[in-house]
């Protein structure tokens, strides 16, 4: 799960509560394909961004992803 908005001129166009499953870890990266009506991957070294944690058993609030995308 990643913790922190990340947009903007090189950003990974990640939202904080965006989940998905880890398909490679490397030395110095790590590539995600994000869940979501749309498939993507994104890769990301964990040295410059540090915002993301395990999300295997996340609470209900946070499950429930970032105030901006509900109705």
């Amino acid at each position: 799960m990643f913790l922190e908005n990340n947009y903007g001129k090189g950003g990974l166009t990640v939202r904080n509560g965006d989940r998905g499953t880890v398909t490679e870890i490397r030395s110095d990266s790590i590539t995600v394909d994000l869940d979501g009506a749309r498939t993507r991957s994104v890769t990301f070294s964990p040295q410059s961004y540090q915002a993301f944690d395990y999300a295997n058993a996340c609470t209900v609030h946070r499950a429930q992803g970032p105030a901006s995308m509900r109705l």
